[in-house]
This record gives C-alpha cells, sequence and structure tokens, in this order.
C-alpha cells in the first residue's frame, strides 16, 4: 500500500470543502490541535490550511501533566454579489484566537491520553438565513469547547482520535456540536506533516438556526516541536 494515499486523500478532500464553502457559512469549525504531550517543556507550533481558514496552533506542557494551548484562525474574502441589480465587491472575513487548559499523561511508552476545556472569539460573516445581507455584516462569536483524545506519539508518527464538544454563540443564538475527528502526524522528531479530518454535528440548537456552519473539520499544515519533553 503505498503510504502517501491517506495524506493524498485528506488534501483531495480538503480542496473539494475549500471549493464548496461559501460566504453563506457562519461557523467554520477549526481543525484539531491534539499535541499529545510527554512531560514539561513539551512545546509545539503548526500552521495549517483548514475549511476556508489559515489557522495557526500552538501548545505548552507547563508541567508533567497541565498543558496549554493557544489557537487561532483568519481567512479575507472579496466576492462579487449583485445587490440592487448592480454587481459589488464586497469584503467577508473570520477572525478566531481561543485558548486551553488540559491534563494529559502517558500509557505505556508511547500511548498518550489528554483532555483539554477552553474557549475563544471572534468574528464571522453574519450571513443569516431570511436576512438581507450585502456581505460587509460581521457579527461576534464566542465558543467554548471540551476535547478528550486518546493516540500515541512516537519520533516518526503521532496519531490520535478525538472527541471535541463545542457550545458555540452567534447572533445571540447559541448551538452545540459533536465533533469527532483523528488527527495524523507524520516526519521525525522537530518536524512533522500534520493532517486531521473529522465532522461538526449539530445535536442540541436553540430552536431555529439562524446561521449556517459547516460539516467537515479538515486540516493540512507543517509542526515543528520546537522542545520536547524528556520522556520522548
Amino acid at each position: 500500500m503505498d503510504a502517501h494515499k491517506p495524506i493524498r486523500l485528506i488534501f483531495l478532500i480538503n480542496i473539494a470543502a475549500l471549493l464548496l464553502a461559501s460566504c453563506k457559512i457562519a461557523y467554520y469549525p477549526t481543525s484539531f490541535n491534539a499535541p499529545m504531550m510527554s512531560s514539561k517543556g513539551d512545546a509545539q507550533i503548526a500552521g495549517a490550511i483548514g475549511v476556508g481558514n489559515l489557522e495557526i496552533q500552538t501548545a505548552y506542557a507547563l508541567t508533567n501533566n497541565l498543558g496549554a494551548m493557544i489557537n487561532g484562525s483568519y481567512f479575507s474574502e472579496v466576492k462579487e454579489l449583485t445587490i440592487n441589480d448592480q454587481v459589488q465587491k464586497v469584503q467577508l472575513s473570520h477572525n478566531y484566537i481561543e485558548g486551553g487548559l488540559g491534563n494529559f499523561g502517558s500509557i505505556g511508552k508511547i500511548g498518550r491520553y489528554e483532555l483539554f476545556a477552553g474557549g475563544g472569539i471572534g468574528t464571522v460573516p453574519a450571513d443569516f438565513r431570511n436576512t438581507y445581507f450585502d456581505g460587509s455584516q460581521t457579527a461576534n462569536m464566542t465558543k467554548f469547547f471540551i476535547q478528550p483524545a486518546f493516540g500515541m506519539r512516537t519520533n516518526m508518527l503521532d496519531f490520535a482520535g478525538v472527541f471535541r464538544l463545542s457550545s458555540i454563540k452567534i447572533n445571540n443564538e447559541t448551538n452545540y456540536f459533536a465533533e469527532p475527528g483523528v488527527v495524523l502526524k507524520l516526519g521525525y522528531k522537530a518536524v512533522k506533516f500534520y493532517a486531521n479530518a473529522g465532522l461538526s454535528l449539530p445535536y442540541h440548537n436553540s430552536g431555529s438556526q439562524s446561521w449556517d456552519h459547516n460539516f467537515f473539520i479538515i486540516g493540512l499544515g507543517v509542526q515543528v516541536n520546537i522542545k520536547r519533553g524528556e520522556k520522548n
């Protein structure tokens, strides 16, 4: 089996999702940050292309069992929309930053577990159903999440299964999402290629969801291990 096939498949899915993404989507779920850290001093930074977003992810082990993460995402796009029978260029933008704290530990030599929780704030294009929109508006977004993960970490391969629960508030309306996914990193020690994929599934809403969201969570990028803990 060609070892590069999974990476090529995720790349093709990511490109297709980017082409299908439209300005009608208000909530773009970020890709998963599952650092799988080992001990105090672990430090990571990753840059990725998500579904419609450019993303940055960081993680640092404060102690042998306590970690912190800071993640962010951004996109800016100019679209041509027909407004009052005239074609106009409008700017669509998304800005988001989040932070989290979590507990992590080892299972045997290479097994890892972690549980992170946190929240973030940002702005999204305010394109709501049944509402006139000329593309120039934005709405505030608030997010809270809890994310358990189990996986493994070696010099060449990191893998994790993730299940994130997210609470998203946009336009004073809160909806909840179950977001399962997988994270794969291939490389050697300091630098690894990063890929993940998952789903964002609404499991409870406020009654009539007035904003859209993307069902797919996909990310491709590169992770740099600035420092590896003593147990690696």
